[in-house]
């Protein structure tokens, strides 16, 4: 049972979905949705819908839910700047915060 304001996801890409707005990215990406009045973001259509969050090949689909279901987080963090083509500035930018 939810409220009416609540949403949820499904779909072929939900996993990956998961494991980029977790990441350092996905993180810094998020950083200007709404939060609650304790600070946790309230992820909603409105907040995930405009970023840029490239369809993976079935091998990174893949690699993805593989290492989220190993909690390998670092590792996930890696792949997602391999995937946004993050230069070696960017990436320290993103890991600095």
């Amino acid at each position: 049972m939810v409220l009416d304001s609540n949403c949820f996801a499904t779909g072929e890409y939900l996993k990956y979905l998961v494991g980029v707005l977790n990441s350092k990215l996905g993180n810094y990406m998020l950083q200007d949705s709404p939060k609650t009045g304790t600070g946790d973001l309230l992820i909603s259509v409105q907040a995930i819908e405009p970023l840029k969050i490239p369809i993976p090949n079935t091998e990174i689909k893949q690699l993805v839910e593989v290492l989220l279901q190993d909690k390998d987080y670092q590792e996930i963090d890696k792949l997602v700047y391999e995937i946004y083509k993050l230069n070696e500035e960017e990436i320290e930018f993103i890991e600095s915060l």
